[in-house]
């Protein structure tokens, strides 16, 4: 996402990091709920969803 923004270059029409993030901390006793909602809000700005 950086880069992209750095090189002026169009966004991702969609997105789908949370469902990825949730797979990789399944299990893990890390304090990642802000990580999760952040991820989603993400997710959803970049969908057009929010």
């Amino acid at each position: 996402m950086r880069f992209l923004i750095e090189q002026e270059e169009a966004l991702p029409g969609a997105c789908s990091i949370t469902p990825m993030a949730e797979e990789f901390y399944r299990g893990q006793r890390l304090p990642v709920g802000g990580l999760l909602d952040a991820l989603a809000r993400i997710d959803a700005l970049l969908s057009g969803d929010g």
